[in-house]
């Protein structure tokens, strides 16, 4: 019997309403062959909101008879209806649901789809917030394939939706959840600015629950875009507001982090204080641990920063702690970082002892620590210039070390054993120790270590004579030094920098290098500095002829130094006082302190460099007494010594004092003195193109300027007008004369005062930041100021016979001191 439209639907109805009444009354299976039958029924007419309804009531009965694929097919068709006949609403509901039905079959990826389609058909129908659920549901499937990318588009969508609805909260967690996202993809500029938003609109819509969330992130993400100050704000107000929700162990990582930010940004006192709230927040979440780890960074920070009493106060406090708790381990870790502060303080005997009390312990408890522990104790050693014995516990941190892979600890022993080899005199080993340590610490990323390392390339370059190369290394580790903080190090830049200038005859920029250090070690306590600063500056009055002022220096630094046990220290002060007194005239007293520091050098291999120089001043001080055979026989004892430690200009100095012996006697053939004394001179003379400023090399020159003037009256007095011709030709080329001077009569006093200045011995330690000098230069002179301009070897004067008047004595001087290496180019000024 064929039956029309209007009959099917009749029919169709009838079903409809026996489905809804099966489904009430709990027959599931009958209610889903009633709708099913009244949605072919009318399938044969076309799409109708009656057929949608019919696969609607057909997809819940399936689910309520656990037949979620049959459920899931009835939605489909329900929702190609409601499409069909312009439903938008009805339809991406049906989809809403079929995503949720497919998620909840973990089939993930057409679940995704579904929420898709759901999404641009609310959309279609202007149902933002149902549009912005549906992008939300996508995104969190999105992130359980780790699908960033995604997760980050659909927070995003969701987010305009709920804009457009005005639900400010959900729109809000969409942008902090994209924002997440983006900090995940490394796209941290956005991550910021969505952070920011995240958090205005919270804070609009009345929500400050969750603004701590937002301000920890935005707080890391300025600290690692290095803006510290602005990042410490941000985890402060995260960490007050983690406390207001009793969410102590966030407030206590946030305080925590602030106070780092705050440390790297110079704000100590605020940093303190901040890792102080860090400290109570973790107490009040039960974790009293972490306070006190954080305690012990506290203490850290106050070390490096000088600050030795505060850090020790705080390391007795973990270390009762501890001891409390039966740590024995952990209290011997502390009495290590006790002595580390005694250690810096300049009280060498009480570190030591706390050092050796905890060795034990922590070899067998705690391998690392104890490899630290052996490196402390050999770095109190070499500040006690007690180098040959510093040898043996760095070789122990070094082997605990590498069999522990730590890569830092590695690093710092390496740079340790550079610095015993430079005072044993293993200059090789210096090198190799230095470049396997600044690897390790480029990988590692710590620039403050690596400019360690440069300090050091600095020092062995100064000994060595090469003090350009050496004020360039100090002003590059400077920089980085100052500029994470390091203020004690960088104190001991300054100080070198002033050694560098002083041995170079820069007296003028030695100055303020060595006021910078000397006002640094003053404020931070550290008296073993402040007293070898003392007699660097000591060594700079004496170049200036201020000589009581000089003994005034040099004695201060004696006195403060021996209660420390620095023996090495205290014999160079002895030493330089010793060169003072004979400019002072009391040779009887020069001599005795001479020859005490010189007993210590000679006991101590390691130190020909310095062996020489108190010889070289034991001569001095006996030949003005009138002594010249005990004079003579020192200098052969400064030159062995000097020659020994490879110092050349130390070896030429005492040549020229010998040859000041040889021409003592006005009717002596001044021919032996010429041959021993003008190679020197000349080899001095060509050292000051090492410089490449103008002012260096003038200071060289004049510091050097009586040498050179004593040999123009020992060739004036030969009567060799060729000589005389091509010695003043060569220094003039190489504007070896300073402006404006007078020969002074003939003497030992004058050559004398220049050698002992010269000869002043240093207390190791320390460089100086170069303030640049502005001053007028006429308008020819700005043309070349900071350019760099051929400076050569002077051209060699030939006689008419062809003969080169210095060609013998520039053969002698490179065969004893060796050739002379410069730069063809150098600085204008």
């Amino acid at each position: 019997m064929s039956t029309g439209p209007e009959d099917r639907r009749e029919r169709a109805e009838y079903l409809f309403d026996a489905a809804l009444g099966a489904a009430e009354s709990g027959d599931q299976r009958g209610a889903v062959i009633a709708a099913t039958t009244a949605f072919e029924l009318l399938r044969a007419d076309g799409p109708t909101e009656l057929a949608a309804v019919c696969a609607l009531l057909a997809a819940e009965s399936c689910y309520a008879l656990d037949d979620s694929s049959g459920a899931r097919g009835w939605l489909r068709r329900a929702s190609e209806v409601n499409r069909s006949i312009g439903r938008l609403p009805e339809a991406a509901a049906c989809e809403f649901d079929l995503a949720a039905a497919l998620a909840a079959d973990e089939e993930w990826t057409p679940a995704a789809a579904a929420f898709a389609t759901a999404a641009e058909l609310f959309g279609q129908a202007d149902e933002h917030e149902d549009a912005a659920d549906a992008h939300w549901a996508g995104a969190e499937i999105a992130l359980q394939f780790d699908d960033k990318a995604r997760a980050r588009t659909l927070f995003i969508a969701a987010s305009g939706h709920y804009r457009l609805a005005g639900r400010i909260e959900e729109q809000a967690r969409c942008e902090f959840l994209a924002a997440m996202a983006d900090v995940e993809l490394e796209r941290k500029a956005e991550a910021l600015g969505r952070f920011r938003v995240a958090r205005e609109l919270f804070e609009s819509s009345g929500h400050p629950g969750e603004l701590p969330e937002c301000d920890e992130q935005i707080g890391d993400l300025l600290d690692a875009a290095g803006q510290r100050a602005a990042a410490a704000d941000a985890l402060l107000r995260a960490g007050a507001g983690y406390t207001a929700l009793n969410r102590h162990g966030d407030a206590g990582g946030c305080w925590f982090r602030a106070g780092t930010a705050l440390l790297a940004s110079a704000r100590i006192d605020a940093a303190m204080r901040a890792m102080e709230q860090a400290e109570g927040a973790f107490a009040a979440a039960g974790r009293p641990d972490l306070g006190f780890g954080i305690r012990e960074v506290r203490a850290v920070a106050l070390e490096d920063l000088g600050r030795y009493p505060e850090a020790r106060t705080l390391y007795s406090e973990i270390r009762a702690h501890h001891l409390g708790t039966g740590e024995r381990a952990e209290t011997a870790w502390c009495d290590t970082n006790i002595a580390t502060t005694y250690m810096a303080e300049g009280d060498y005997g009480t570190a030591e002892a706390l050092l050796v009390g905890a060795a034990p312990t922590l070899r067998r408890a705690d391998p690392a620590r104890y490899a630290k522990n052996q490196m402390f104790l050999g770095v109190l050693r070499m500040q006690q210039s007690r180098h040959a014995e510093a040898a043996a516990p760095i070789e122990t941190a070094l082997a605990y070390a590498e069999r522990g892979n730590d890569r830092e600890l590695i690093g710092d022993c390496l740079f340790q054993r550079a610095s015993v080899s430079f005072y044993n005199g293993a200059v090789t080993a210096v090198s190799d120790d230095l470049d396997r340590a600044e690897e390790l610490f480029t990988v590692a990323g710590m620039p403050a270590k690596i400019a360690l390392c440069t300090q050091w390339r600095a020092v062995a370059a100064y000994g060595a004579g090469r003090f350009a190369e050496a004020a360039r290394l100090l002003l590059q580790c400077r920089a980085v030094l100052a500029a994470h903080g390091n203020l004690r190090h960088v104190a001991v830049c300054d100080n070198l920098l002033g050694l560098v200038h002083t041995e170079s005859g820069d007296l003028a920029a030695a100055e303020p290098a060595f006021e910078r250090a000397l006002r640094a070690a003053h404020t931070l306590g550290l008296t073993a500095l402040r007293a070898g600063i003392e007699s660097n500056l000591g060594g700079l009055l004496l170049r200036r002829t201020e000589y009581a002022e000089a003994e005034r220096h040099f004695h201060a630094a004696e006195t403060a130094l021996v209660p420390l046990g620095d023996s090495f220290a205290v014999a160079n002060c002895r030493a330089n006082r010793g060169g003072v007194l004979v400019l002072l005239g009391r040779q009887r007293e020069a001599i005795a302190l001479l020859e005490a520091a010189s007993a210590y050098f000679r006991a101590h291999p390691e130190f020909h460099r310095h062996s020489a120089a108190c010889a070289r001043n034991i001569a001095v001080a006996e030949l003005v007494a009138g002594d010249d055979a005990t004079g003579l026989r020192h200098l052969a004892t400064a030159r062995a010594a000097a020659l020994a430690a490879g110092t050349t200009l130390e070896v030429a100095r005492c040549d020229i004092l010998a040859a000041g012996l040889l021409a003592g006697d006005p009717d002596a053939d001044l021919g032996p003195a010429l041959d021993l004394a003008l190679p020197a001179v000349l080899y001095l003379q060509r050292q000051r193109h090492q410089f490449t400023r103008a002012a260096s090399r003038a200071a060289w020159a004049t510091a050097n300027e009586e040498f050179r003037l004593q040999i123009v009256r020992w060739i004036d007095r030969t009567a060799d007008a060729g000589l005389m011709a091509e010695f003043i030709e060569d220094a003039i080329n190489s504007s070896a004369f300073s402006t404006g001077t007078e020969l002074p009569p003939d003497g030992p006093g004058a050559a004398l005062a220049a050698e002992i200045s010269a000869a002043a011995l240093e207390v190791d330690d320390t460089a100086r930041h170069v303030v640049p000098v502005i001053r007028p230069i006429p308008a020819n002179g700005a043309l070349i100021a900071g350019a760099e301009l051929p400076v050569r070897p002077p051209p060699l004067l030939r006689t008419p016979d062809g003969r080169i008047v210095l060609d013998a004595y520039l053969r002698s001087a490179a065969d004893r001191y060796g050739p002379i290496e410069r730069d063809v180019l150098v600085g204008a000024w």
